[in-house]
């Protein structure tokens, strides 16, 4: 026979307490606050299509900008437009910084990525693409997306997604996003002639050491699958460099110290046997710990402990 037993008062208090709570609950501390002078919500305005004919033409078609958290479960990030050109045109943005998986093992990924990535300077930003007139957000104030509300002849609403922008992976265009501090592109094909496009880059992520989020952007005549080779870049992370830092009071992106030694030893690393990325990974462990020693720290670190580290291959 079972025994029934009253519930006892403090349960039941504690309970509604709990409830009491819950309904309240925003989950605003679970997400970076909000940092003094940089904006969450970003409108770049209306950019020209520029062209991308070789290396030397690069420069000219990078723009810098940084992006801060909203400091609360809402989305932020960056929209700008642009006049459609009759033909292909793409968009290019390369989050700080670089970023990689390492490799323990010599049969897969690539064998001389072996020291660990610092995760807490990787941010990222989803990209997303379409004709301006079905963008539901508000730039500058308020991210959207662009999706479409349709209603069939039998009253049925179905939502249609007029995203035009597909983020091709290293094995299929699958749609989705690239990742972490990963570089994303898309190809806006045969864009309509003096028509105006919307460009939104969702801020996923803003880096966790300082939550300010540099970015490099392109946008470029012609298909993204291209860029790459045309500035000569062994990786899509290779193709905008120095765009990791910090904008001054007069809006100039100061690199961060051994932001550029650390792109080239990425880049001269990455898709071939090389060496470099470790070398640099043990210099800036030692400069680290000897400045430690000194009461001195690095502005900025790029690579992750290496002391840590399992060798490649166990």
């Amino acid at each position: 026979m079972k025994i029934k037993t009253a519930t006892p008062p403090i349960a039941i208090a504690l309970s509604f307490a709990f409830l009491s709570v819950g309904c309240d609950y925003t989950g605003d501390w679970l997400f970076a606050g909000a940092v003094e002078g940089l904006p969450s919500v970003l409108d770049l305005g209306r950019l020209e299509v520029m062209p991308l004919k070789d290396e030397s033409s690069l420069a000219d078609a990078i723009i810098y900008h940084e992006v801060g958290p909203t400091g609360t479960p809402v989305t932020g990030g960056v929209t700008f437009t642009f006049e459609g050109t009759g033909s292909d045109v793409c968009v290019w943005v390369d989050p700080e910084a670089a970023y990689w998986i390492q490799s323990l093992s010599p049969i897969y990924g690539v064998p001389d990525l072996n020291y660990p990535d610092n995760i807490f300077d990787d941010g990222d930003l989803d990209l997303k693409a379409g004709l301006a007139v079905f963008y539901s957000g508000s730039p500058g104030e308020e991210m959207g997306n662009f999706a479409i509300r349709y209603e069939d002849s039998l009253g049925n609403v179905v939502p249609i997604d007029a995203n035009e922008c597909t983020i091709p992976s290293e094995t299929e265009s699958s749609g989705g996003h690239s990742g972490r501090g990963t570089a994303e592109s898309c190809t806006l094909q045969t864009t309509q002639p003096g028509v105006s496009y919307m460009v939104a880059m969702e801020t996923y992520a803003t880096p966790i050491d300082d939550d300010r989020l540099a970015f490099g952007l392109m946008l470029t005549h012609g298909d993204c699958g291209d860029v790459q080779s045309t500035v000569n870049a062994v990786h899509n992370e290779c193709v905008i460099r120095n765009e990791s830092g910090q904008f001054d009071e007069d809006g100039v992106l100061v690199p961060y110290k051994n932001a550029a030694a650390f792109e080239s030893a990425f880049c001269n690393s990455a898709g071939e046997v090389a060496f470099e990325l470790r070398n640099y990974c043990e210099d800036e462990a030692e400069e680290y710990n000897e400045l430690l020693e000194q009461g001195i720290e690095l502005d900025h670190l790029f690579c992750g402990d290496p002391s840590i580290s399992p060798f490649p291959g166990l």
